[in-house]
């Protein structure tokens, strides 16, 4: 069985690019979440966005799909997207990770930084 998750590129004209330092992971990632049932990407995406960002997606364009197993086997089905976004950054998951916004990065930045996540 495949769990689906979505990953975000979030752009503004008043800010720079937000980014997930995830503190039980120790790494740095881009805002992700998983797709529930019933529910496309681009809704999981913007729900997702909403939860632990508080940011409203404007626009999106999806950038491409990946798939892959962890280490334990589990199948993994990314949609990557490249969002336009309103509103202020608002951490609603402190416990679980810290905001870490990037002014000068670049789209190769952003997708090392996804190449390296290890899904949950």
């Amino acid at each position: 069985m495949a769990t689906d998750y979505v990953s975000a590129v979030l752009l503004s004209a008043d800010a720079g690019v937000p980014l997930l330092y995830h503190k039980k992971r120790g790494i740095i990632t881009l805002p992700t979440g998983k797709v529930d049932e019933g529910e496309t990407p681009e809704e999981a995406c913007r729900r997702e966005m909403e939860e632990e960002l508080g940011v409203n997606v404007t626009h999106m364009t999806l950038s491409h799909t990946t798939q892959h197993r962890s280490p334990k086997g589990n199948l993994y089905l990314g949609w990557h997207f490249i969002c336009n976004y309103e509103g202020y950054l608002v951490n609603n998951e402190s416990a679980k990770h810290e905001i870490v916004v990037e002014d000068e990065l670049s789209w190769a930045d952003a997708w090392n930084v996804l190449a390296k996540r290890e899904p949950a």
